[in-house]
């Protein structure tokens, strides 16, 4: 059997499967897709998942006038809570970088607002708190991830590197573990980028509802344009 570790990148898996279970994905969705990517024919080496702390300082808020206790919010708890599951879980190793915020800007519901109005001439209703939400960077993730696969690659440990991301950044990354005799497994979880899709060897889906609710569905699933 070959032998595969599973590499997640945290934010997009995270994101993404936002679609599918209709709200924030839970550990519990975390984890059924993560050995969904291996096949009955694999040994599973590892699970690898990379995110960030949450944020946890105060900031000034431009429209309340308050400074907002990011560490007392709900979305704080939540974070703290799934990376914490996500670690206790066998097979799984957490790797954390670290969350910058870099200002406030407009909700997509407050854009459109201010643009439909700016178009029709109409008056342009004054912002409200819940207008603003903060705007986050990660720092570090990528690096983790780009390290574990030379690591993985160079030390020979597993046969196939199976990621999920669809960030560019990493080819380097998977033209390394392919000169290193490595397969290279992208796994299809939204809509993927011709060049990742040009440095893998294969692009696999996954079984979407397996992932949303625990029961199989007969087979693996590439998700439709959205």
């Amino acid at each position: 059997m070959k032998k595969v570790a599973v590499l997640m990148d945290g934010a997009y898996v995270r994101y993404t499967l936002y679609r599918y279970v209709d709200g924030p994905a839970n550990d519990s969705h975390l984890e059924r897709y993560a050995r969904n990517c291996v096949k009955d024919n694999e040994e599973l080496f590892r699970i690898y998942y990379y995110d960030c702390l949450p944020f946890e300082e105060q900031r000034f808020h431009p429209i309340s006038r308050t400074y907002i206790d990011f560490k007392q919010t709900d979305a704080y708890r939540k974070s703290l809570n799934l990376i914490q599951n996500l670690e206790t879980k066998d097979y799984f190793a957490v790797r954390l970088g670290t969350l910058a915020f870099k200002d406030w800007r407009l909700t997509g519901h407050a854009f459109n607002r201010l643009c439909e109005a700016a178009v029709d001439g109409n008056p342009v209703e004054p912002l409200a708190p819940t207008d603003l939400q903060p705007d986050f960077t990660q720092k570090g993730v990528d690096m983790k991830i780009g390290l574990d696969i030379a690591w993985l690659s160079t030390k020979h440990l597993v046969d196939k590197i199976i990621l999920t991301t669809n960030d560019s950044d990493f080819i380097p990354a998977m033209k390394f573990a392919r000169r290193e005799g490595i397969h290279v497994v992208l796994m299809q979880l939204g809509e993927v980028g011709n060049m990742l899709k040009a440095h893998a060897d294969e692009v696999r889906g996954f079984d979407i509802e397996y992932v949303v609710t625990g029961e199989r569905g007969g087979g693996n699933y590439r998700p439709q344009k959205y």
